[in-house]
């Protein structure tokens, strides 16, 4: 009995032992950005068609190996990297669960170095901060504003109140005429705090229906903004 229950024992160890050198060798291949190298990784793309595919999915969320850009549900898609020594693995997976899955990304270090390549930078204008090939502050946004309320008569701003962490929160009109005789636009950004896109596109939008309001004034004749 002594005998056994050492033989077993020594058995949960050494299993425990491999399973910790599994965890590591994926965690380390996982983790490639120590190195910035990101060679041979892909990203499958798979859209569940029943909840038995969206658990399996969930199921392996568990492996380290596995970086889950987006979580599986009825819907939507998943989006998963996998190190280059996974890939055979997580496509037989698949086939076995009958799971259609597409290559999103065949190698993710391609989009990493494209990152790299300088972008021809805007200069920003003389009486504004703001640029659009780059993200700025709220203050630099609100200085736009005040460059456009200053300089276009049928722009004008107000404050509706302040956020929770106490920015100022401002509706701009572009009213050509007295606000409220035509049919109006509404557009909104930077509601949500993850919301780093749409401040940027908003503000564009903004620029373009005021500065280039000779290509389609029709926009600014017709309707409030």
């Amino acid at each position: 009995g002594v005998y056994l229950k050492s033989t077993v024992y020594k058995m949960r160890s050494l299993l425990v032992a491999v399973c910790l050198l599994s965890v590591a060798s994926a965690l380390h291949d996982i983790c490639h950005e120590v190195d910035n190298d990101f060679t041979g990784f892909q990203v499958f793309r798979i859209s569940p068609k029943d909840e038995a595919e969206v658990e399996f999915l969930r199921s392996l969320e568990a492996r380290p190996m596995y970086d889950f850009w987006t979580r599986g549900r009825l819907g939507g898609s998943t989006d998963i990297m996998v190190p280059p020594k996974y890939v055979l693995q997580l496509v037989a997976e698949l086939t076995e669960q009958n799971i259609e899955y597409s290559t999103m990304i065949s190698n993710v270090q391609d989009l990493i170095e494209q990152e790299k390549i300088p972008s021809t930078r805007e200069q920003a204008s003389a009486d504004h901060p703001m640029t659009w090939d780059e993200y700025h502050p709220t203050e630099d946004m609100y200085a736009f504003v005040d460059y456009l309320e200053k300089t276009y008569d049928f722009v004008s701003s107000e404050s509706i109140g302040t956020s929770l962490e106490g920015r100022e929160m401002r509706v701009v009109k572009v009213c050509k005429g007295e606000c409220g005789s035509k049919k109006a636009v509404w557009i909104d950004g930077g509601i949500h705090a993850r919301e780093w896109i749409s401040p940027a596109a908003v503000t564009w939008m903004l620029r373009e229906l005021v500065e280039n309001d000779a290509a389609h004034a029709d926009l600014t004749e017709s309707l409030d903004w």
